[in-house]
């Protein structure tokens, strides 16, 4: 969550939303923030349609923990990343840059079980996003890929009542390749067809085909 850092005092950073998120040397944190939203920031600058275009998100690993608190930064934090953050949190970014249209999202060999188990209470990200809610409805999925020989693959839904809730699918795979079935199938997502067919299932949804 937001408050990493040093002293998490309000800052005066003004910097352009039409401008990419500038980098702070001493903050690993928003380091790593920051190059997510100017990859998001960069897909809008190219091509200005997708500003409040619905979003699909696929996130392996880490980069599961990652979008997650990059997620809750932006609508569960009671402005706390703002006020630490301001040149990421910017109100005036696109609503795609702030996630106001996170419609889909297919996490794959994700840990963040890892991390919540010392949290009485853990919460998922905010998932769907409320206006892409309203109008795509059931079709908003969260989908979560794990093959069991891979160890830092988890199924969420049994995380809590709260994720059962959020995550719509924990499903299974037979990971494909050389590195399955042993631990290095961790990697073996990104080349599987489960993957793609996870991502195109997605997209064809909220398209409509």
């Amino acid at each position: 969550r937001a408050g990493g850092g040093d002293d998490g005092a309000a800052r005066s950073v003004h910097v352009s939303p039409s401008e990419p998120v500038p980098l702070r040397d001493n903050d690993p944190y928003q380091r790593v923030h920051a190059m997510l939203a100017n990859s998001l920031h960069a897909q809008v600058a190219a091509h200005p349609t997708l500003a409040e275009a619905p979003l699909v998100v696929g996130a392996h690993s880490l980069g599961a923990h990652i979008f997650s608190n990059f997620a809750w930064d932006w609508g569960h934090d009671g402005g706390l990343a703002q006020r630490i953050f301001p040149e990421l949190h910017d109100a005036r970014r696109t609503p795609l840059e702030r996630l106001q249209t996170l419609a889909g999202l297919v996490t794959f060999g994700a840990n963040l079980p890892l991390f919540l188990f010392g949290l009485p209470d853990a919460v998922p990200l905010p998932f769907p996003a409320p206006t892409m809610q309203a109008r795509y409805g059931v079709k908003c999925r969260w989908i979560n890929l794990f093959d069991r020989d891979d160890p830092l693959g988890w199924p969420l839904r049994p995380v809590n009542e709260a994720f059962a809730l959020a995550v719509d699918e924990d499903r299974e795979v037979l990971l494909r390749g050389p590195a399955a079935p042993t631990p290095l199938s961790h990697n073996a997502y990104w080349s599987d067809p489960a993957l793609i067919d996870a991502l195109a299932q997605q997209v064809e949804a909220l398209l409509g085909r």
